[in-house]
């Protein structure tokens, strides 16, 4: 299988999902599984079934995992990095969490992956805790749920040929990775919640979002980018895609209200595992 990834905007080719299993979902109280509440079980999955059928019409190869074990496994970005020739797997903060990574590298493997391309974590680490800010530069939001040891650890497989930048986390509980704070749009433009983290990461064109409903409940931050300028967005969230509009960014919307319920949106479900 083809796969690789050295930036967070190029044309999205491939993805991985996790579909959830309602039987594992409300198997857990919102508390041990660290969701908000309980979702619906058949609109959760009306809710993925559109997201996958949105990105397939968007010619975007899509490979869902059925297997699901784990209450949380549904966020599948949290799970790897995805380099340009190999997978960095996940080592969970959290042991609701830990056993996730390893049904990802079963279901990479079955898609053809093979075993030397993936390289498994010993220290605590997710993936949206990384982000490609260019093809030699790594930037990794180090010190909540990924831990400085295992980013070095990680980078020591570039051998040298991409530069590791380190942003210190923010203490907030909420949102829990750096990608649910920043999100990048193209290879100039950046949105984020200027009002828990002013740094900008050097990108020009910047998109600050208030501190709304939309935002706080409705998620509406926890979003795709599929393409340059090019998300993918929940779709009730009308003042801030106005507002990314605005700004030339296309919007696609699909439904998320049952999905959030778990404490994520479209940017934790998705993996990207091949861009352009």
């Amino acid at each position: 299988m083809k796969f690789g990834c050295i930036n967070e905007y190029g044309n999205l080719e491939t993805v991985i999902l996790m579909r959830p299993d309602p039987d594992v979902v409300q198997a857990y109280t919102p508390e041990e599984a660290m969701f908000g509440s309980i979702p619906d079980p058949s609109i959760l999955l009306e809710e993925f079934d559109k997201l996958v059928e949105l990105l397939q019409s968007l010619n975007i190869t899509t490979h869902v995992c059925n297997d699901y074990k784990f209450p949380n496994q549904m966020f599948a970005r949290d799970l790897a990095f995805v380099g340009p020739s190999f997978f960095f797997l996940a080592k969970p903060k959290y042991e609701i969490r830990e056993g996730e990574q390893l049904k990802l590298a079963e279901f990479l493997i079955s898609l053809g992956v093979r075993e030397d391309q993936i390289v498994y974590s010993k220290y605590p680490f997710e993936g949206a805790d990384l982000f490609w800010m260019d093809y030699k530069t790594v930037l990794a939001s180090i010190g909540s749920r990924t831990s400085s040891v295992a980013v070095y650890n990680m980078m020591s497989h570039f051998h040298g040929n991409v530069e590791l930048v380190e942003y210190e986390a923010v203490n907030i509980k909420v949102p829990q990775h750096i990608l649910g704070h920043k999100h990048i749009i193209s290879h100039d433009m950046l949105s984020m919640l200027d009002w828990i983290d002013q740094r900008t990461l050097g990108f020009k064109n910047i998109i600050c979002t208030a501190k709304t409903d939309e935002i706080l409940l409705n998620f509406g931050m926890n979003m795709l980018t599929v393409g340059p300028n090019k998300v993918i967005m929940t779709d009730d969230c009308p003042d801030f895609q106005a507002l990314l509009e605005m700004n030339g960014v296309t919007c696609y919307t699909s439904p998320m209200s049952e999905i959030r319920k778990m404490g994520g949106g479209f940017a934790c479900m998705v993996l990207p595992i091949k861009r352009g």
